[in-house]
């Protein structure tokens, strides 16, 4: 008997000794995130030109005397009374008659303006960056015993399992004969 416990304990020692390495899976899960992040930039270089252009004062005179007096003093009295003037904001025109001078005096006056010319430039900048975290976790896993376990164990206890049908057939097989006989 104590040879039977003996050999059960060494049997046991070498099977967890040896299902421990064999039997055993490692999984491995991985949980992967990806993260996107997209940043913009925008610039707008605006660029303005300005001319300026000076006022313009232009005068004219158009003289109507003649030689004969009749014909100035018709011109006199045709156009004694006759004054235009317009203006509109800095721009003016002025047309008299001049008596004295038998004329016709014609005045312009434009003020200055300003020419600007405005031109934009939009520059767009873009970057992307991609950030991934990846978790991996590993695990054993003991799945089963190995066969070859199995058949060492089978071939150890033999003479116990033999015994033991032996002895559940035996009596089954006095039974049996005794029945043959009868």
């Amino acid at each position: 008997m104590k040879q039977f416990i003996l050999k059960s304990i060494i049997f046991f020692g070498l099977f967890l000794a040896l299902s421990s390495c064999t039997g055993t899976k490692k999984i491995s899960e991985k949980n992967s995130e990806t993260k996107i992040k997209e940043l913009s930039e925008k610039t707008t270089d605006k660029v303005s030109d300005t001319k300026t252009n000076k006022e313009i004062n232009d005068n004219i005179s158009v003289p109507l005397r003649s030689n004969n007096e009749e014909v100035n003093k018709a011109i006199r009295d045709a156009f004694r009374d006759f004054n235009f003037n317009k203006q509109s904001g800095t721009n003016s025109t002025q047309f008299i008659f001049d008596e004295e001078a038998m004329a016709f005096k014609i005045a312009n006056i434009i003020g200055a303006t300003q020419d600007k010319n405005t031109s934009s430039v939009i520059d767009t900048k873009t970057d992307k960056s991609f950030e991934q975290t990846t978790d991996e976790y590993f695990s054993k896993k003991i799945s089963q015993i190995p066969w070859w376990l199995w058949v060492v164990a089978i071939i150890y206890l033999m003479p116990r399992i033999v015994e033991g049908v032996s002895a559940i057939y035996n009596p089954f097989s006095l039974l049996i004969k005794k029945i043959k006989t009868k």
